[in-house]
């Protein structure tokens, strides 16, 4: 089957069978490092990218429901101001991401603070309950997330 669909902002175009998982694809054939690993649950948050801009495990999403769509990995991430609000609000805070949870990490909080531009202590615990993380504290982890939404407001004049 020949699937058409955009990576990190790239036109691509693959031949795959439709039911292998977009997570195989990715480490397979585009070598995209950030996804460190899979529980093909969807629970570990290791394989987590944008698809049509809304995070979700990639051990989950079969080849033929990329068909023209977007996907978005931490590495095409890295190069928006979006994720350098995370980055600067999780620096400020004094946390130290841990490697294999920092796609679903980064992805889910960008996703929270685009909904919310303020979020609640409920919103940003989902997040925690949503991805096995044990990245640091949970109050260290909520002034992460509260900076970072504060760095993008400021960007965004609001």
């Amino acid at each position: 089957m020949i699937i058409d669909f955009v990576l990190n902002g790239k036109k691509v175009r693959l031949n795959s069978k439709p039911e292998r998982r977009l997570v195989d694809i990715l480490r397979d054939r585009y070598s995209i490092s950030s996804i460190t690993g899979d529980c093909y649950r969807g629970s570990c948050g290791n394989c987590m990218v944008l698809l049509q801009g809304r995070p979700v495990p990639s051990c989950l999403v079969l080849a033929a429901n990329i068909r023209n769509k977007e996907i978005m990995t931490l590495e095409g991430f890295r190069n928006t101001d979006e994720y350098r609000d995370i980055e600067g609000g999780f620096e400020e805070a004094g946390v130290k991401l841990c490697e294999p949870v920092k796609p679903a990490l980064i992805l889910l909080v960008h996703d929270l603070i685009q909904r919310e531009e303020n979020p609640e202590q409920s919103e940003i615990r989902n997040i925690f309950r949503s991805i096995e993380t044990r990245c640091g504290g949970e109050s260290t982890l909520f002034r992460a997330i509260h900076l970072a939404a504060y760095f993008r407001r400021s960007r965004n004049g609001s």
